[in-house]
């Protein structure tokens, strides 16, 4: 499993793509839209509009329909005391809270997606048993 993509799709919307989930000949792939603001001492980061792609069993299972994703996280930065450290310090605050927040979605959205995989593989291998 390899490591996220994001890309910028214009100064404040990244697309964020997470590693593929495979277990046999099922797999998936989400994709999530990202906007970012900036302003004062604030850095706040909106995740949703996640996008489900996958092999057929993902595709008619219809999971894409019943997953949405709605991420909001808020960064306060604290008063510099010098103006001049604040402008050296801005732009790699921005970087290193832009990495954390979209590592943060990734995880969850990895995580929750998992989750689902697990409860619905459940409910369908105590179908298939029963039957």
């Amino acid at each position: 499993m390899g490591g996220s993509l994001v890309l910028m799709v214009d100064a404040l919307k990244f697309k964020l793509t997470t590693p593929k989930l495979e277990l046999f000949d099922i797999w998936l792939q989400p994709t999530a839209e990202s906007l970012v603001w900036c302003r004062d001492q604030v850095v706040e980061v909106i995740a949703g509009d996640c996008l489900l792609t996958g092999s057929h069993h993902v595709e008619d299972m219809k999971f894409n329909d019943r997953f949405i994703v709605d991420v909001n996280i808020t960064f306060l930065e604290k008063p510099k005391r010098s103006p001049s450290d604040e402008t050296k310090i801005q732009s790699k605050l921005i970087e290193a809270v832009g990495n954390t927040a979209l590592a943060l979605t990734t995880q969850l959205i990895i995580s929750t997606i998992t989750n689902v995989l697990v409860n619905d593989y459940n409910k369908w291998a105590a179908t298939r048993i029963k039957a």
